[in-house]
């Protein structure tokens, strides 16, 4: 079997210490992004919440739309558009 000389172990010990690091990190990371189903549920309906209660009604987003349309670019609508919204406002068919 090989002998590792001194320089070699302590090379070797070095390169295993950063490769837990970046295991351990890698675990820990992920366990503090990971939501209950629970939270998750709240989450989704404390939005439709707030969307039924009409709370984005003032905001705006705008929309690229290209293609089969008359008038192609950005279009601005409200927060809770449909896709058929942007296509009426950039003419299309």
């Amino acid at each position: 079997m090989y002998q590792f000389n001194k320089k070699q172990k302590i090379i070797l010990g070095v390169i295993t210490a950063i490769i837990a690091g970046f295991i351990c990190y890698y675990v820990y990371a992920k366990e503090d992004n990971i939501m209950s189903n629970q939270e998750l549920e709240n989450n989704i309906e404390t939005k439709e919440k707030d969307q039924n209660e009409g709370e984005y009604s003032d905001e705006v987003i705008f929309v690229h739309v290209s293609g089969a349309v008359v008038k192609e670019g950005v279009v601005e609508l409200k927060v809770n558009s449909r896709m058929e919204e942007a296509i009426a406002k950039a003419r299309g068919s």
